[in-house]
């Protein structure tokens, strides 16, 4: 069995003309979309784990996670307009081995442009290992039967390229209050002028402080209202936004 052939299947990619109206974080909207609204093991804390939880904006509770490379991957599915719903932990598969009954709990599921994906995050080296890709398999076998798609994420894919870092930078100012003002402003300064950075909206700015424009801009890049090249250089002063449309 190939381990390549878990690994190539979806690529995220970031609409470039996907205007966000509206910001939808309901419990309701969660159970609508799949009708669960808790994983089906909570993963436990031990000696040496690195496990925590998540506040999602776009599921509107807290996501567990028992390995980095699943923290890192929950930034991507909060960020990604393409995901409107994802789940942890979210099914249980069962399988024969050896005549032994065995189970496998994908980590994530997750609608991405209205197709259901089921995701394991797994460090590269270990993608090849026979007892996961007995495990692939059965997700594959269970894909099969429910007309879904699985795929393996791996630590050096999701890591590579600026994306992440940018978007882990971006979450901390997703939330919190702006002004409306500002917003209006910082928007129309970049829908009528061309290839402008950031650090020209706060040339042309006299109303308001460096301190109030750029927390609002990064609010305004990750809800998708201002874009940038996330994965091709690392967010700065000199970075061109372009007015989302």
């Amino acid at each position: 069995m190939n381990k390549n052939n878990y690994c190539n299947k979806y690529v995220f990619i970031i609409p470039n003309n996907c205007f966000l109206e509206k910001i939808i974080t309901t419990s309701f909207m969660s159970f609508f979309l799949k009708g669960r609204m808790s994983p089906i093991r909570i993963p436990k804390s031990h000696s040496g784990s690195f496990t925590g939880k998540f506040p999602s904006q776009k599921m509107n509770r807290m996501i567990h996670y028992e390995s980095s490379i699943e923290k890192d991957f929950i930034h991507l599915l909060e960020f990604e307009e393409s995901v409107t719903w994802y789940e942890e932990q979210p099914l249980r598969i069962e399988y024969m081995e050896n005549k032994k009954k065995h189970y496998y709990i994908p980590d994530f599921s997750a609608v991405v442009d209205g197709k259901t994906w089921i995701f394991e995050c797994k460090p590269k080296k270990l993608v090849g290992v026979q007892k996961n890709l007995i495990k692939f398999e059965e997700a594959e076998k269970y894909c099969l039967n429910t007309g879904e798609n699985f795929r393996v994420v791996t630590d050096e894919e999701i890591r590579t390229g600026y994306k992440l870092r940018n978007i882990k930078f971006l979450t901390g100012y997703s939330r919190g209050e702006i002004n409306p003002v500002l917003v209006s402003r910082i928007l129309s300064f970049f829908g009528n002028t061309d290839n402008a950075c950031l650090h020209d909206f706060e040339k042309s700015e006299k109303n308001f402080s460096p301190k109030e424009i750029y927390p609002t801009i990064f609010f305004l890049i990750y809800h998708h209202k201002l874009s940038f090249q996330v994965d091709e250089e690392l967010l700065s002063k000199k970075t061109v936004a372009h007015l989302v449309i």
